[in-house]
């Protein structure tokens, strides 16, 4: 039964390295990471330059405030008989107030700016990246095109196999040995099922206690509790 499966492994991890070594190309790899470095750039010169737009509205805001105050402070100077003391000092405090406020919300437009350009500058070479890997990408389609057909004779007659081979498999087996498999995300095929190594097991190396190094020799295998491979004993 283990027989089996070993074999049905080695088959599928032919088939899986033919895909990864084409998924998994310089190419492909290159344009992503570019793309992803422009999205990311973008995003944050959106977000900076919709930041400094709000505080120019703020201080346009704070500005018209300060010209209605600094108007009434001037009514107040032309005609004192309209207004205490008490109130001409109010507005005065209040005209100071966001005069101060003026100055920190400018202080804070001028550093905004700064991280716009930077990140202007981070988002053009990002840009310039991406066009790099783009143009890459162009010029070297073609032959990623040629790769996958050069292979998908073969993927398919590999799936053919796997799928016959799979009736010499016992179907509980089976399903976990797909379960674990499916931890692998796309990735570089691992072996999933492996040989016992003295008492630990041969993906992890997580020492077994005896009684599952017992039990391999009675069913055959063992699921390791570790890692979640299949053991079997070699011999």
């Amino acid at each position: 039964m283990i027989k089996s499966l070993i074999a049905y492994q080695d088959k599928e991890k032919e088939k899986l390295a033919l895909v990864y070594s084409v998924e998994a190309g310089k190419t492909k790899r290159e344009l992503t990471e570019s793309l992803n470095a422009m999205e990311v750039a973008k995003k944050a010169v959106l977000e900076l330059d919709s930041e400094a737009k709000n505080i120019t509205l703020t201080i346009d805001g704070l500005k018209r405030q300060l010209d209605e105050i600094a108007s009434k402070v001037t009514d107040v100077n032309k005609s004192k008989t309209d207004a205490s003391e008490d109130e001409l000092n109010s507005a005065i405090a209040l005209a100071s107030m966001v005069a101060s406020r003026l100055v920190a919300y400018e202080n804070q437009l001028v550093e905004i700016g700064k991280k716009i350009n930077e990140k202007s500058t981070q988002f053009e070479a990002a840009k310039q990246k991406a066009a790099r890997a783009q143009m890459a990408e162009k010029k070297l389609s073609p032959e990623y095109e040629r790769e996958k057909a050069a292979i998908a004779e073969r993927v398919t007659a590999l799936e053919a196999e796997l799928k016959k081979m799979e009736r010499d498999v016992d179907a509980k087996l089976l399903e976990r040995y797909k379960k674990r498999r499916a931890n692998d995300r796309g990735g570089k095929p691992s072996d999933i099922v492996v040989p016992l190594v003295g008492d630990r097991c041969g993906g992890c190396h997580f020492e077994l206690a005896l009684s599952q190094t017992h039990k391999i020799g009675v069913d055959g295998y063992i699921v390791c509790e570790e890692c979640g491979r299949i053991i079997y004993k070699q011999g």
